[in-house]
C-alpha cells in the first residue's frame, strides 16, 4: 500500500490532465482512510512498534508480512518478544509499520475465516455429525452458497481419518 501511495503521489505531481487529478484524489482518499501522514511516506527514522497476537498462526503471519515488507528473510529478521506476553516488537519506519499493520490485519482476518471453513470441511469429510437431522427451509445468500461450495471442495482434498483400535460398542 505504501508503494501505491508513493506512486499515486508521484503521478499527482508529474501526471498529465485527468490522470494527475485522479491520482491526487485517490491519494487523498487513501491517506484519509488509513490515517497516514503524507510526510511519513518518505520519513525513514525507525522506532519500536508492538504487535499483539493471540495464536501462533498470527505470529507466523506477522513475521511473514514483516519479511515481505522489509525484504528480509531467515536470519536477517530480528524481533523482540515480551516475556510471558504474546507481543512482538519490531523496529520499523512509519511507512513500514503502516504497511505491515494493514497487511497483518487483512491476512489475519482472512486466515480466521479460512480456518473456520477448514474446520467445517474436516467435520464433513470425517462425518462427525449427528445421524439425526432436522429439515431446514433456510434460504442461503449467494455469498453463503459460495462459502458452502468452497467448504465442499475443500473437504474433497482432506484425507479421511481412519479410526483404528477398540471402540465401545452397544
Amino acid at each position: 500500500m505504501i508503494e501505491t501511495l508513493k506512486k499515486l503521489q508521484e503521478l499527482a505531481l508529474r501526471g498529465v490532465d485527468g490522470e494527475k487529478e485522479n491520482a491526487a484524489r485517490k491519494f487523498r482518499q487513501l491517506i484519509q482512510k488509513y490515517g497516514i501522514n503524507p510526510d511519513d511516506l518518505f520519513y525513514e527514522i525507525k522506532s519500536d512498534y508492538r504487535f499483539k497476537y493471540c495464536h501462533i498462526w498470527q505470529k507466523h503471519i506477522l513475521l511473514q508480512v514483516f519479511a515481505k515488507v522489509t525484504q528480509l528473510a531467515g536470519n536477517d529478521i530480528h524481533f523482540r518478544s515480551v516475556k510471558g506476553k504474546k507481543i512482538i516488537i519490531l523496529n520499523l519506519s512509519v511507512s513500514e509499520y503502516t504497511e505491515i499493520n494493514f497487511l497483518y490485519n487483512e491476512y489475519s482476518d482472512d486466515f480466521q475465516i479460512k480456518s473456520e471453513d477448514f474446520l467445517h470441511a474436516y467435520i464433513q469429510t470425517n462425518n462427525i455429525v449427528s445421524d439425526v437431522s432436522t429439515p431446514s427451509d433456510k434460504k442461503y445468500t449467494l455469498e453463503e452458497m459460495a462459502r458452502l461450495k468452497r467448504i465442499a471442495f475443500m473437504s474433497i482434498c482432506i484425507p479421511k481419518k481412519e479410526i483404528v483400535g477398540k471402540r465401545l460398542t452397544a
